[in-house]
C-alpha cells in the first residue's frame, strides 16, 4: 500500500474513532485507549488487546471537558477528556494515561474523577532522568505496574513460561540451519471458537523477546494472514500461528475432518517436527494428521522428555517413589494401577488422599472426595500391602472451614489425619506429614512427582507442595534421578521459587507424562515412528 492510500485510510479512521471501535468490538478483540507520549503500546498488543490512539479531532468542540479542566490545559488533553465524557469511547475496555507532561500530570486525576466505576484508568508515570539507575528501575516498575494492570482487564497472562524456554533448543537449532521456523500451539478450551483472551499474541512477545527476535502471530492458522506471513519468511525468520484450538477439526473426532484441516496447516511448511511434548497423548490435526502429509520427526524437547521417563518405567534405580497429588483419584487411576507393580514406594497428597482416607474408614469433613471412587482405592491399597508396595499417606492435616475466596476466607487449623472435623476441608497436609514425605523422598533413588500436596496457590497451604519439591531438590543433590511431572507441578515449583536445575527433569506434559508412566501408547509419538 502507498504512503498517500496509508494516510488516507488513517484520515478515514481518525475522522470516525466510534466506528473504528465499533468495528475492534465486532472482532471479538478488547481495546485499551492510549493518550500520546510513551504510552507501551507493545504491552498492550502482548495482553492480546489493541491499543487505540486518544487525541481527539478537530471537528470536536469542547463543552463537558471544561468542566473538569483548568483554562492552561492542552486542547489535545481536554478533547481526550471530551471524547471520553460524550460517550464516543464508550466501548473501550480501559486506558493508559501517562503523566510526562504538565498538562496530563494533574489530567490524570481528573480522568481518575471523571471516569471512576466506568473505565479502567491505569497510570503511567515517567522519570525525567532514564540514564542513572535509579531512573531506569522507576521505569521498569512503572512498565511492570502497567502490564499487571493490563493482564487484570485482559484476563490473559503468562504465569509460566517453562514451556515457552523448553521450545527453544529446537527453535535455535533449526534457525541455525538456516530453516524457516513456523510454530504452533494452542492455550486454554476456546472449543472452537475465536476467543481473544485465549490469543497467543503474550506468547508471541515472549517467545520474541528469548529469541531476541520479532516473532509475528498470525490472525488464523492456516488462513491468509498465516500463508502471508509465512510467504514473507526469511531464512531463520520465525512466525507464530494464531491458538491452533479456534479451529473445531482441531479436536475433531472425525479423522477425516481433522485430516483435511491438517493438509491446509501442511502445505505452509516442508517438514514437521513434533516438539510439544504436552498433546503427544491426542491424535490432534496440529501434532497427528499433519505428521500423515510432511516428513516428521522428533524435536529436541520430545527426545529428552521420552529419554528421561524411561529412566523410572525401564529397570529405574531403586528405591523407586512416586509421589501423586492432585485433586482427583480418577486422573490418575491408570498410573496407579501401573506403579503398583514397579513402584518401591507411593506417596499419596493432595485432594486425591481423601478418597484414600475415606477408604480406610476416617471422617474425612467437607474436603473433596470421589465416593464412586472408594472401593477401588480399598483394592489399591490391598493390592500395595500384597506387592510390598509401601504407601505413605499424611498423618496430619491442614483443614479450613470453607475453600478460600479470600483471605478473610482463611484459618489454618492441624489436625490428625484420623481427627479432621465434619465441617472443615483438608487443604494441604500437615507439618508432621510434610517431614514424613521429604524424609521419603530423600531416601530414593527416583522419584516422580505429579500433583500439588494443596493449595498452593494460597500462601497458607503451599507448605506441603514446597516440602515435597524440597525433597526432590535434597534427593537430586545426593545422586538419586528426579522427575517433577508437568502440569501443576511444574507450575508450583516455578512459583514457588524453586531453581530448576534442582531437579534432573521438569516435564512439559503433565497428561502426557501421565498416560507415559501408565504405559500407554501415544499417538504423538507412535506417528513419528
Amino acid at each position: 500500500m502507498s504512503m498517500n492510500a496509508l494516510l488516507d485510510e488513517f484520515k478515514v479512521k481518525a475522522a470516525s474513532p466510534k466506528k473504528q471501535l465499533e468495528e475492534y468490538k465486532a472482532q471479538g478483540k478488547k481495546v485499551i485507549g492510549v493518550l500520546p507520549y510513551y504510552a507501551p503500546e507493545e504491552l498492550v498488543i502482548a495482553a492480546g488487546m489493541v491499543p487505540m490512539g486518544i487525541w481527539g479531532s478537530n471537528k470536536k468542540t469542547i463543552a463537558q471537558a471544561k468542566e473538569y479542566c483548568a483554562t492552561f490545559y492542552c486542547t489535545i488533553a481536554q478533547l481526550a477528556l471530551e471524547m471520553l465524557l460524550d460517550g464516543t469511547l464508550d466501548m473501550l475496555d480501559g486506558l493508559i494515561t501517562p503523566t510526562i507532561c504538565d498538562t496530563l500530570r494533574p489530567m490524570s486525576q481528573n480522568f481518575r474523577v471523571a471516569m471512576e466505576g466506568k473505565l479502567p484508568c491505569i497510570f503511567l508515570a515517567h522519570p525525567q532522568y532514564r540514564r542513572p539507575t535509579f531512573g531506569l528501575q522507576f521505569t521498569m516498575d512503572q512498565y511492570q505496574h502497567v502490564k499487571s494492570e493490563l493482564e487484570k482487564i485482559a484476563g490473559t497472562t503468562i504465569t509460566d513460561d517453562g514451556r515457552i524456554k523448553a521450545a527453544l533448543p529446537t527453535i535455535k537449532t533449526l534457525r541455525e540451519e538456516g530453516a524457516k521456523v513456523i510454530l504452533m500451539a494452542h492455550l486454554g478450551r476456546p472449543k472452537g471458537k475465536v476467543v481473544p483472551e485465549l490469543s497467543l499474541a503474550p506468547v508471541a512477545a515472549r517467545l520474541g523477546e528469548l529469541l531476541g527476535v520479532e516473532v509475528p502471530l498470525a490472525e488464523d492458522t492456516y488462513g491468509e494472514d498465516a500463508q502471508a506471513k509465512v510467504a514473507a519468511m526469511g531464512d531463520g525468520d520465525v512466525v507464530l500461528l494464531q491458538n491452533v484450538r479456534y479451529n473445531p477439526e482441531e479436536t475433531s473426532k472425525d479423522p477425516e475432518e481433522r485430516a483435511a484441516y491438517a493438509k491446509k496447516i501442511a502445505a505452509l511448511g516442508e517438514a514437521f517436527v513434533s516438539d510439544g511434548f504436552g498433546v503427544v497423548h491426542r491424535a490432534q490435526g496440529s501434532n497427528y494428521d499433519v505428521a500423515a502429509d510432511l516428513p516428521a520427526a522428533a524435536g529436541l524437547l520430545v527426545e529428552k522428555e521420552v529419554k528421561a521417563l524411561s529412566r523410572a518405567t525401564v529397570e529405574p534405580e531403586r528405591p523407586l517413589t512416586v509421589v501423586l497429588g492432585g485433586s482427583k483419584v480418577s486422573d490418575k487411576l491408570g498410573v496407579i494401577e501401573n506403579l503398583l507393580d514397579k513402584a518401591n514406594r507411593l506417596v499419596i497428597g493432595g485432594g486425591m488422599v481423601y478418597t484414600f482416607l475415606k477408604a480406610k474408614g476416617l471422617e474425612v469433613g467437607t474436603s473433596l472426595l470421589e465416593e464412586d471412587q472408594v472401593e477401588t482405592v480399598k483394592g489399591y491399597i490391598e493390592r500395595a500391602e500384597q506387592n510390598g508396595v509401601e504407601l505413605v499417606l499424611p498423618t496430619d492435616i491442614v483443614v479450613n472451614p470453607v475453600f478460600p475466596k479470600s483471605d478473610e476466607d482463611i484459618a489454618p487449623e492441624v489436625v490428625a489425619a484420623d481427627a479432621i472435623p465434619a465441617d472443615k476441608m483438608g487443604l494441604d497436609i500437615g507439618p508432621d506429614s510434610q517431614k514424613l514425605f521429604h524424609d521419603k523422598i530423600v531416601d530414593s533413588k527416583t522419584v516422580v512427582w505429579n500433583g500439588p500436596m494443596g493449595v498452593f496457590e494460597v500462601p497458607a497451604f503451599a507448605a506441603g507442595t514446597e516440602a515435597v519439591a524440597q525433597g526432590l531438590v535434597d534427593a537430586t543433590a545426593a545422586g538419586a534421578f528426579t522427575i517433577v511431572g508437568g502440569g501443576d507441578s511444574a507450575s508450583a515449583v516455578r512459583n514457588l521459587g524453586f531453581p530448576e536445575d534442582g531437579f534432573s527433569h521438569i516435564s512439559t506434559g503433565g497428561g502426557a507424562s501421565l498416560e507415559f508412566l501408565e504405559g500407554k501408547e501415544l499417538p504423538g509419538l507412535k506417528v513419528l515412528d
